[in-house]
């Protein structure tokens, strides 16, 4: 769909729903609220209601004058409640008549029984089950204090965070991280810089939402986390600094600077901070051939320095309207020594030689995100209207030098050496715009929206060989990659509470997507065109305030990224590289989750997940050169079961215990190396967490 058709579409699509608004709104009541001896009571308030079973319809305030209008869609079977502090509830039956307007004063009396001053104080549970996610409030959490956004997440309910900071959801394969609502576009390390940078004194919840509702992109087989942010509503200038120092097996440490200055329609924020993380991890893999094998082991050293830097504002049009815009730069300059040594051997596991390769890498990566958005709260019923803009870009450039030495058992060279360059230059681009209705009903609470999405990746990569002291281009292995991916989307739910006890949630969402991947070297051209329906489900039963339980199904699609569809060979040494396959098709998940929720404090969830198309890094072996490389394939079908449970407890006031555990069973039906049979591969794991928080002193 071009870039103007979608406007028009979200154009059509707002003028809709404004029209349907003022349909809606056919009948009004106004009218004056005084007391016994007519003096107007300012900002009482009137609450319209069905008679027949008290639903209320629409809440409006009275003026300083006692003067207040309420819209209403019919004047059968509603009344009006009417009251103010100090006095006593009036109610009076909107009478059936066949006008379009009708005026009912109140003259209230006042209450003799009146409290001279009331307290309240309330302290949300750790741990909330909504119909479609779990919150974990992380303000009232002891073991999150002093601590990081990465760190707090680990402590959320199903959340695990691996030794290398990779997040992931029991029975997800990915996981993306939305910061208020807005979608992090980074992934691996960068992900993990960025949580890191932000306090968790900061946050005031985490949700996390292993099945997402339609409102939210279908892509990838993968769950939501949300963080969000405190937010600082008294007038002034405030801010913090600090810097937090870690020690592993190596040192880190992050400096942070942030503010936020609010003043009447204003509201200014911003915050930076930085970091430097050294690593140093081992990894090893052996290769079996026909009577030989080749043990490989990479030592890696990382020094990985980056900084983040963020700057909003927030203006109130009106009481019901706010505009805002925020832009975010990140940076980084990783660097990476590698010694690569494969040792090969022969039939009666021998060394018969070994081929040793040094490797020096620089990175550098740039950042720069921004969202306008719009939000108008339509009435008090909960009608309200979002527009969303946003723009990310990232500048990515890579040199990385390599040379390998052959040398036989002893030690001595064999006279084989090579010393290799390769350079790589990635630049993404990704857009778009995006509105949501959220439209309250007598029926159920409706959602409805759509978002058209751009994206487009360009990369240049470059690999040379040294011939007397010169560099040569290899242009077998030399490659330029150009990715487009456009996707016009549209979704609704309805959300309904039945009673206490019953709640209920459905929704679909439809997806079209077109994709153009060209190799410029290989001269492959790859164009896909295809939609697909992805409808959710829930169902929450609330026995009591302790016990709950809840069902859920989606189906998803997981597309491949950029890198899964690159042809383009990365190497690691001389005769072992990595790749992507541009004929890479997407795959497909359908997702059941049963959860069971006790007293907010513990969670068991049990899930199954079927996936089709199954798309994933294979290894092919070159009998012929005795090198190995890894692409990607669509290998089969899989099928996951897991339970996990987590329960939050606190043994003593200074003392916070969270316990998680996971169990799962993964069976993968496979037939990549085999056409002509299918191949099942099958694994179990159970991992068990525990974190202890204790206070020292208030």
């Amino acid at each position: 769909m071009p870039k103007h058709a979608t406007l028009r579409f979200l154009i059509y699509f707002l003028c809709c729903f404004c029209c349907q608004n003022t349909l809606l709104a056919q009948y009004s009541v106004t009218g004056r609220i005084t007391d016994n001896a007519g003096n107007a009571l300012p900002f009482a308030s009137v609450v319209a209601l069905r008679t027949s079973d008290s639903t209320i319809i629409t809440t409006t305030i009275a003026d300083s004058l006692g003067k207040y209008k309420t819209d209403i869609s019919k004047f059968v079977n509603t009344c009006l409640l009417a009251s103010s502090s100090g006095y006593k509830q009036a109610i009076k039956l909107v009478p059936n008549t066949a006008a379009t307007s009708q005026i009912i004063d109140f003259k209230l009396v006042r209450d003799e029984l009146v409290l001279t001053e009331v307290s309240v104080s309330s302290r949300k549970p750790l741990i909330e089950r909504k119909l479609d996610r779990v919150i974990f409030n992380v303000e009232n959490s002891i073991s999150a204090i002093g601590s990081d956004a990465l760190e707090a997440i680990s402590k959320a309910p199903g959340v695990r965070v691996s030794g290398s900071d990779e997040i992931s959801l029991a029975g997800k394969s990915t996981v993306s991280v939305m910061l208020d609502d807005k979608l992090l576009q980074m992934d691996g390390e960068e992900l993990a810089e960025m949580l890191k940078a932000i306090p968790s004194d900061n946050i005031s919840r985490i949700e996390v939402i292993t099945t997402p509702p339609a409102k939210y992109e279908a892509a990838g087989n993968s769950g939501l986390i949300n963080i969000v942010i405190k937010k600082i509503k008294k007038d002034g200038l405030n801010g913090n600094a600090g810097i937090t120092y870690m020690q592993n097996s190596f040192s880190s440490f992050q400096p942070e600077l942030a503010f936020n200055y609010r003043k009447k329609k204003w509201n200014i924020y911003g915050n930076s901070n930085g970091g430097s993380n050294y690593s140093k991890p081992k990894e090893r893999q052996t290769i079996f051939y026909n009577g030989q094998q080749n043990q490989q082991t990479d030592y890696v050293d990382n020094h990985h320095n980056y900084h983040r830097s963020q700057l909003g504002a927030d203006y109130n049009i009106t009481p019901k309207a706010i505009i805002g815009f925020l832009y975010t730069y990140g940076g980084s300059t990783p660097q990476m020594d590698e010694h690569v040594v494969a040792n090969w051997l022969n039939s009666t596991t021998r060394v018969d030689s070994v081929i040793s390769t040094r490797a020096h890498t620089n990175d550098f990566g740039e950042r720069n995100m921004g969202n306008l958005n719009y939000e108008w709260k339509i009435d008090s019923t909960g009608k309200k209207l979002n527009i969303d803009g946003d723009f990310f870009t990232r500048t990515g450039r890579t040199v990385r030098d390599f040379s390998t030495l052959d040398a036989l058992a002893d030690g001595s060279p064999t006279g084989v050496s090579s010393i290799n360059r390769s350079t790589g230059k990635q630049v993404l681009f990704i857009s778009s715009v995006k509105a949501d209705v959220d439209l309250p009903m007598h029926l159920a609470k409706l959602s409805f929206g759509s978002k058209a999405s751009f994206i487009h990746v360009i990369s240049d990569n470059i690999f040379q060989f040294r011939d007397s002291n010169t560099y040569i281009t290899d242009p077998a292995k030399t490659n330029k990659f150009d990715y487009k991916e456009n996707t016009q989307a549209i979704y609704f739910s309805a959300q309904r509470q039945l009673n206490k006890q019953w709640e209920f949630q459905a929704g679909l969402r439809g997806e079209y997507t077109q994709t153009n991947a060209t190799s410029f070297s290989t001269l492959q051209t790859t164009e896909k065109k295809y939609f697909q329906l992805f409808p959710t489900a829930y169902v929450q039963y609330s026995h009591n305030e302790d016990n709950i339980f809840n069902f859920n199904y989606s189906r998803r699609i997981e597309r491949p990224n950029m890198g899964m569809i690159n042809p383009f060979r990365s190497y690691q040494t001389p005769s072992s590289y990595s790749q992507g396959n541009p004929f890479l098709q997407p795959s497909f998940s359908s997702n059941f989750e049963f959860s069971y929720t006790f007293k907010s404090k513990y969670t068991i969830t049990a899930y199954t997940q079927g996936n089709t198309q199954v798309a994933t890094q294979v290894l092919e072996v070159d009998t012929i050169s005795k090198g190995f490389h890894f692409n990607y394939a669509n290998i089969g079908k899989s099928t996951n079961y897991g339970i996990n449970l987590s329960a939050t407890l606190q043994p003593a006031k200074w003392w916070e215990t969270n316990i998680q555990v996971f169990a799962f069973h993964a069976t993968v039906n496979a037939n990549y190396y085999n056409t002509a049979s299918t191949n099942t591969y099958n694994r179990t794991a159970i991992v068990v967490e525990n974190d202890n928080s204790f206070t020292l002193n208030s």
